[in-house]
């Protein structure tokens, strides 16, 4: 008897397979837990298979074409802070002395609004041969001795801790009491990145934060420029709103979420009364590289996929301020495409795009003509040339700056 229920609640919010994330291929569906979706892949760079976990948590999360974020405005904060403790876990995993004795860490890696962690793929007999490794080696007995002699090594790296605490819980107090504390001197400066979030939005995000305060703009090749304003706390956690753009952009007000690290901003960006979310780095810069600015030629390129058609187009990319803005078609028509990204002054580039898909002829298992999806590419920009490949399909872009 022929089961017409259609996929299962895993299948359908799991990726199909033949889906790329970054230089992975989905093969298969392994198991979808609680908190994770776990595929058997392949490393199309290396030639192995590899096991990939997705943080996907059942009752938090949903899925926009590749894009994943919260369920609802009111599961955005144990999205996110699961999405931290899961990508901390894998951290941990990945950075053991010679990986975990059952599991090894290979590759730790944030896409599509989302956190993957990537392990070797081993079979029945390697794993028994690793569990009884660990759990039937003999313990060496101690000499008393030495057990002794360790006791009072544990004490003295006690008292030394507790003093090394003493001492920082002074210095911090110092540095925020200061009117030249962390907010004033490590913070200040100008940030640039690129925001997705869902399939309808993307834009440049240009934010010069001085003292507690950051002011800036929201500038998206659809949707125009929109003030931007966030507070900065002692500790360098960031706040702030995207006041609603125009209706026709089908967004609303967007919550800014982060925390200052090193030379950038790491944001989370959630969505008041919509399921789109998305996570952003903005990068600090001393100057904004004005090297690359003009009218660009692409030439994008697609190779043809088991029964998917290849294809070519030709369409030009602008750039300004380092900020590059491209589009293929008018926004929201089938076969169309808009992306952006902003080239740093060492000539790499993030894209984040977003449209709707071509013709059913052009388009891979699962996919539908029209349909919405969202993208990203890396690249690389060289004096007058340069190139990317997107994370869907590894289709290719060729750059070549227009004029003398």
């Amino acid at each position: 008897m022929m089961d017409d229920t259609g996929p299962s609640a895993a299948e359908s919010s799991a990726l199909p397979p033949g889906s790329k994330v970054d230089r992975y291929e989905i093969v298969s569906l392994l198991t979808h837990g609680p908190q994770a979706i776990s595929y058997g892949a392949r490393d199309l760079q290396l030639g192995r298979d590899v096991v990939i976990k997705e943080y996907f948590p059942a009752d938090l999360a949903t899925r926009q074409g590749t894009m994943v974020g919260p369920r609802s405005p009111d599961a955005a904060a144990a999205f996110t802070e699961g999405l931290a403790r899961f990508g901390a876990d894998g951290h941990a995993l990945e950075n053991r002395p010679g990986g975990s004795e059952v599991e090894r860490v290979l590759a730790l890696f944030e896409a599509n609004g989302t956190t993957y962690v990537v392990s070797e793929r081993v079979n029945a007999e390697t794993l028994v041969r690793r569990t009884r490794t660990v759990t039937d080696a003999p313990a060496s007995p101690q000499p008393v001795a030495s057990v002794e002699t360790s006791r009072l090594r544990s004490w003295r790296v006690l008292a030394l801790g507790m003093a090394a605490i003493a001492i920082a819980l002074v210095i911090g107090f110092l540095m925020l009491a200061s009117p030249f504390g962390p907010a004033e001197g490590r913070y200040g400066g100008r940030y640039v990145g690129v925001v997705q979030v869902g399939t309808g939005f993307v834009a440049k995000l240009d934010l010069s934060i001085a003292g507690t305060t950051g002011k800036g703009s929201a500038d998206s090749p659809t949707c125009g420029v929109h003030p931007l304003s966030v507070e900065v706390s002692p500790q360098g956690l960031v706040t702030g709103r995207l006041p609603e753009p125009p209706a026709t952009c089908g967004v609303v007000t967007y919550n800014f979420m982060g925390e200052v690290k090193g030379e950038g901003i790491d944001l989370a960006i959630t969505c008041d009364t919509c399921t789109g979310s998305a996570k952003a780095i903005l990068s600090k810069m001393a100057t904004v590289p004005q090297t690359y600015d003009g009218n660009w030629s692409v030439v994008h390129v697609c190779p043809p996929v088991g029964t998917a058609e290849g294809f070519t187009n030709r369409y030009t990319m602008s750039v300004k301020d380092g900020y590059a803005v491209a589009r293929w078609r008018p926004p929201g028509e089938p076969n169309s495409f808009t992306f952006a990204g902003q080239i740093r002054a060492d000539g790499t580039v993030t894209f984040q795009g977003y449209g709707r898909l071509p013709a059913a002829r052009y388009l891979l298992a699962g996919q539908r003509d029209g349909m919405p999806f969202a993208f990203s590419a890396t690249g690389q920009f060289d004096g007058r040339d340069g190139k990317a490949t997107t994370d869907i399909r590894d289709c290719t872009l060729a750059f070549a700056m227009m004029g003398s």
